[in-house]
């Protein structure tokens, strides 16, 4: 009878604690995955800064370049080049250092073909540099070479998915991301104005 009784009391203290150790435990793991969670959407907050910063940097190198080789005040923007490309490297460098330790696109199967494609376009930079300095490229190629640059890093841009319980956070990413797509359209235009302002026929 006391060996009956000892064991009731012996359950009746043990369930609580097994009750407590596996509510516990499934608590640490939900924070656990929360905190991952959370570190990978501030490593996607500074990709989107760092891809914003390299875009405006490059859509300010295109519009330089297109005006160069449409021979539009070549003494004043050839000096302009010179300080924008140091700029634009600046941001190259920053972009690429990061994504090397950004653990979040060396898994995301949906950025890693945009971002092989980026990688293999900024390598590239060097050789339209070159053929620009030499005059052996016309301005619609540099155009052409830019915008394709920047609409993979808007593509980019777009596919991270941030975790956030916030919506107005959402809202706000949502916002930069239209907003970069607009001065990106605006920069586009800015550049294809200035070719038809120095083309013969104004209609070209």
């Amino acid at each position: 009878m006391k060996l009956n009784i000892m064991k009731k009391l012996f359950l009746m203290a043990f369930l609580p604690i097994i009750a407590l150790v596996i509510y516990s435990s499934n608590y640490l793991t939900q924070k656990y995955s929360g905190l991952q969670k959370s570190e990978a959407s501030i490593s996607k907050l500074n990709t989107l800064q760092l891809t914003s910063n390299l875009i405006h940097e490059l859509q300010i190198e295109r519009g330089v370049s297109v005006s160069i080789l449409n021979n539009v005040k070549n003494d004043y923007f050839s000096a302009l080049h010179k300080t924008q490309t140091t700029k634009t490297d600046t941001r190259i460098l920053q972009f690429t250092s990061h994504l090397q330790h950004a653990q979040l696109l060396k898994t995301s199967q949906t950025s890693l073909p945009i971002l092989h494609k980026i990688k293999d376009s900024l390598q590239n930079i060097h050789t339209y540099r070159d053929l620009l300095k030499s005059n052996q490229i016309d301005s619609q190629e540099i155009f052409d070479y830019f915008t394709t640059i920047n609409a993979d890093l808007i593509s980019l841009f777009s596919s991270l998915k941030l975790f956030s319980y916030l919506h107005t956070r959402d809202t706000d990413i949502s916002s930069l991301i239209s907003l970069i797509k607009l001065q990106e359209l605006a920069g586009q235009e800015r550049a294809l104005v200035a070719k038809l302002i120095v083309s013969p026929d104004i209609t070209a």
